[in-house]
């Protein structure tokens, strides 16, 4: 349970919390010359002009996702790339680099993790650097629910199985009130 947790912490919080500091970046650099970020697809395309041409040909996938420019549509992976290349990385703040580049590889160990079974103290450690590095890129601290202790991947199966069976019987139910409502 303890992966899946972190994996969701990993997946939704902490791009809320990189899609704040992407724009943040690109509003202290780029406003006045190009405009503040507006999730616009103009905004996308304006991106990718300026980004250098190697990190173009490698990482087309990526800005593929950016020219779009919608920043909510964006994971953590493309967030990082956006934040560590939105500029000359000489030019990044070292506070930023470091913690954004702490948090990419967090995405990317858990990424290429080899089971689903996380220990309680690797998932402390985890949040705590998560927490710390929010921390110092000034993001509110984000709320983390703490490690499941004696919850086995196979109760969370099955609660998932009982979830969907529940899901089928209000789908019934409403199909059927419908009917009658609709039969007046």
């Amino acid at each position: 349970m303890n992966y899946y947790m972190l994996l969701r912490v990993v997946g939704d919080v902490v791009p809320e919390g990189l899609r704040k500091i992407f724009k943040q970046e690109w509003d202290n650099r780029y406003k006045t010359n190009l405009g503040e970020w507006k999730d616009t697809p103009d905004d996308g395309k304006i991106f990718c002009t300026i980004i250098r041409r190697q990190s173009r040909r490698i990482n087309r996938y990526l800005l593929e996702t950016i020219e779009k420019g919608n920043r909510a549509e964006w994971d953590s992976s493309v967030l990082c790339y956006a934040i560590l290349n939105c500029d000359s990385p000489d030019n990044l703040n070292p506070r930023i680099k470091s913690n954004v580049g702490d948090l990419r590889y967090l995405r990317n160990e858990l990424a290429h993790w080899p089971t689903v079974e996380i220990s309680n103290e690797y998932f402390r450690t985890k949040i705590s650097k998560i927490k710390i590095a929010f921390h110092e890129l000034g993001l509110r601290e984000p709320e983390i629910p703490g490690p499941e202790i004696g919850f086995s991947l196979e109760e969370f199966i099955a609660a998932l199985e009982e979830l969907g069976d529940i899901k089928k019987k209000i789908e019934e139910l409403e199909k059927k009130f419908v009917r009658k409502l609709t039969t007046f």
